[in-house]
């Protein structure tokens, strides 16, 4: 795998948009500086990253299997949107408009569903058992 050039948000244009692809840094395909399966190393003083290669095995095998979830994980499921709703609220009311303020956002919404899917685990971190 190749070693890219990690792009940071600061070296974005005024409108968020990645200095290497054009698009929204967000949403765009270049690595950022703290990625997930990704493995990262310095160059001649720059920080350069590639995909993990252990990147496409899954955590466990029933990643992708529905969980319905019980009574009580959809209390607690509302209750992480709820307070997911409200950080959202305080970001846009209190953080500058721009890049930086859309990747907050969009880092929120990941958190909010990772931490529904951690509600669907077990304590070990392995699935409920699939319907």
């Amino acid at each position: 795998m190749t070693w890219s050039k990690v792009v940071y948000a600061a070296e974005c244009d005024e409108f968020g948009n990645c200095p290497v692809c054009g698009i929204d840094y967000s949403e765009c395909p270049c690595f950022g500086p703290t990625q997930e399966d990704v493995d990262y190393k310095m160059i001649d003083g720059e920080l350069y990253a590639r995909a993990s290669e252990d990147a496409s095995e899954p955590m466990y095998p029933l990643m992708f299997e529905s969980v319905i979830p019980t009574g009580d994980q959809v209390e607690k499921m509302e209750a992480m949107r709820a307070a997911s709703a409200e950080y959202a609220a305080a970001i846009l009311t209190h953080v500058p408009g721009g890049a930086d303020q859309t990747y907050i956002i969009r880092k929120l919404r990941e958190i909010s569903m990772w931490a529904n899917v951690a509600i669907l685990r077990e304590a070990d971190g392995s699935a409920r058992q699939a319907r």
